[in-house]
Formats: structure tokens, C-alpha cells, sequence
């Protein structure tokens, strides 16, 4: 801990910060627009404090495979005040657990207080301001490892009772289902849920429910993985019951820009990622150099790249789910040079498409 005061004395970059931060993949940490967040690992338990008047602001992040803080010294503190909104490739959960919590949702300021919850989907621009004093923890969740809570949670329903209505009428279950979805790529989706009872007697049940989770991520005894599951369905749940907690729906409205970006995300798609900027510009009647900042906005990335992204899914979608041979599959994918693709695709991946289709294939 003492190391760790004393980096703090000099002050860091958000690249720098962000780094730090291991199970997180921080894109573009020091854009004045919009960063982008993704996942390293399957969850991920973020505990961020914060006292203002002692100039102090911790995070402190837990997974499977690490666990590990970084302190901001006051200098620090500012720049991540100031920073820009971001958005995740990921459905993320905050839980107050003291104070009060500042949260800049699109271009809404709120403010949650101790024992109330809000769950974002993957769309959601937002930013929580380090200022005050407070104690907020998040969960954060690949959406594989949601799916299979989702299977648990449907496999109990159907094993344990027939009267039970299916998981999509529960909304954070739909939230999540729909953050899979490709037809729900650009909805933005926040749910608020606030105690119908005393802040306390919500502490009272949800922090060491929160416990349980770090101890078996600690330990790691055996069925520690199945056990944490459990544990998050149990947290939904609560949530969930209406004598605990009063649930909100809200949808954010979408800026022009997140249109523009479904637009070309529709064409790109259409296209398997084999549109230029040109061609976009003369489809959608923007200038090229709004494409551009609007995709890099969004992903992260060049349009280039982001159109080898595409490419590379749709190939790996036709390895996997069809029979297809690799010739016909280029082909299909309006790609004219073989040797170009292979080298894209060993370059990603580290395989061959044949080696990939092999180790993956869904075809019996």
C-alpha cells in the first residue's frame, strides 16, 4: 500500500490510470468525446471510494485471476472529474453502499443515494464524478458469462415450477437479453432501482450477500464459479422484489450522431465490413471526415479497422455455424485476394480459418 501512495505523488495520465485498471480495456482514455470500455475478464467487482475533504479516491478491482487498487492523489482526482463520458461493451451494475453518488447520465445529472442501484446497458453514455464522499461498488459482466446466468436462471424455472412467467418479463433479464441482441444495438436502457423500505434494511441484506461473492473469489474453493452465479441471480432478485425495491425503466434519447453511427453500422454490416469512406459519403451525404470521427466516436477504431472487425466475425460466424469451404466463404465475403484474408485472419487470431473451424465448429 505504501508503493502505491507513493506512485500517486506524480501525477498520472488517464492512459496511465487506465492501464492500471487490468481486468478493464480502456480505449482512447484521454478523448474529449467518448471513451470506450471492454472487459479482460468474464466479471469483474469495481469498489471505488471517495472522501473529498481528505482528498482521497481509491478504486479497487477484484476478479478471478487478480485483484489489485489504485489511489488517486488530488491532482489526479481533477482529471478524472474532468474526463469524458464512456460507454461499455458490457452490461454494468452500481450499487451505493454509503453517500451519495454523482452520475452524469447523457446529458442528465443524478444523484444515487445509499441502497439504491442502477443498472446500465452497453449503449449508455455516462460518466460517476469522484467528488463528495461516498462508497459505490460495480459489477460488470461479458455477456457470455450473463447467458449463463440467464440458462441457470431459466434451467430452475422450468426444473422447479410451471407458473413461472419466462426470464424476459423480468426487466433486468430482458435488459440483458436485449444488450445480446444485434437488433438492439443503439438502444439506450437504464434501470433505477430505489429502496420501498429504510436504506438500512436494504444494507442489511445486500453487503454481505456482496461478501459472500469476495470470499469465494478469494479462496477459490471448488465450485466457487457455480457458487458466485448464484449468488449474482440472488442479487437480481432482491432487486427485483417489489416489497424491497421500486423499479424505474428509462430510455435515454438517442443525440443525431448515434443515429448517423447505426446507419453506417447497418451499411458496414450489409456490406461484411467492405465499404469504403467514399462509398459512405456518397450513400449517407456526409463529408468522409464526419464518418471517420463519428466511427472512431463509437468504436475505437479507424473505419478500416472497424470494417476488419466486421469481416472477421461475419468469417468467423460462416467457419462456425455453416459447412461452407473457405473459397466460397472469401468469396461470399467480397473479398477478391485469398492471401490477404488468411493473413487478416492468422494476424487476429493466431489459427487458420480451417484450425478455427475445427476447434469450433457447432456443425455435427
Amino acid at each position: 500500500m505504501d508503493t502505491i501512495q507513493n506512485d500517486t505523488k506524480k501525477t498520472r495520465s488517464l492512459t496511465d490510470l487506465a492501464n492500471q485498471l487490468s481486468g478493464l480495456a480502456i480505449k482512447n482514455a484521454e478523448s474529449l468525446t467518448l471513451q470506450h470500455f471492454s472487459l479482460t475478464v468474464p466479471f469483474l467487482i469495481m469498489l471505488e471510494s471517495c472522501n473529498e475533504s481528505r482528498s482521497f479516491c481509491q478504486f479497487y478491482e477484484i476478479s478471478l485471476n487478480h485483484h489489485d487498487s489504485v489511489i488517486l492523489n488530488e491532482e489526479e482526482r481533477i482529471l478524472s472529474l474532468n474526463r469524458a463520458q464512456h460507454k461499455h461493451s458490457f452490461v454494468e451494475i452500481m450499487f451505493v453502499l454509503s453517500g451519495e453518488v454523482t452520475m452524469q447520465i447523457e446529458h442528465q445529472i443524478v444523484v444515487y443515494t445509499e441502497g439504491q442501484c442502477c443498472i446500465m446497458n452497453r449503449n449508455i453514455h455516462h460518466h460517476e464524478l469522484p467528488k463528495g464522499n461516498f462508497s459505490v461498488v460495480f459489477f460488470m459482466f461479458q455477456n457470455e458469462f450473463l447467458e449463463s446466468i440467464l440458462n441457470n436462471y431459466q434451467a430452475e424455472l422450468n426444473m422447479f415450477s410451471t407458473h413461472h412467467a419466462p426470464y424476459k418479463t423480468n426487466e433486468i433479464f430482458r435488459l440483458i437479453h436485449d444488450n445480446q441482441a444485434d437488433t438492439r444495438l443503439f438502444d439506450k436502457v437504464y434501470l433505477n432501482y430505489s429502496p420501498m423500505v429504510s436504506s438500512q434494511e436494504v444494507l442489511d441484506k445486500m453487503p454481505p450477500l456482496f461478501n459472500e461473492i469476495f470470499f469465494e473469489i478469494m479462496e477459490k474453493k471448488a465450485g466457487c464459479s457455480l457458487y458466485i452465479k448464484g449468488a449474482f441471480l440472488r442479487f437480481f432478485q432482491l432487486l427485483t422484489s417489489p416489497e424491497l425495491y421500486y423499479e424505474e425503466k428509462s430510455l435515454a434519447k438517442a443525440e443525431h450522431h448515434d443515429q448517423v453511427f447505426a446507419e453506417i453500422a447497418h451499411i458496414m454490416e450489409e456490406r461484411h465490413g467492405r465499404c469504403t469512406r467514399e462509398e459512405l459519403s456518397q450513400r449517407l451525404h456526409y463529408t468522409g471526415e464526419y464518418i471517420n470521427r463519428i466511427v472512431k466516436m463509437y468504436t475505437g477504431k479507424t473505419l478500416s479497422e472497424y470494417g476488419q472487425t466486421i469481416l472477421l466475425e461475419e468469417s468467423k460466424r460462416l467457419l462456425i455455424h455453416t459447412d461452407m469451404n473457405i473459397s466460397d466463404m472469401i468469396y461470399s465475403l467480397g473479398l477478391s485476394n485469398r492471401s490477404y484474408f488468411y493473413r487478416l485472419f492468422e494476424r487476429s487470431y493466431g489459427v487458420t480459418p480451417l484450425e478455427y473451424r475445427r476447434k469450433n465448429s457447432k456443425i455435427e
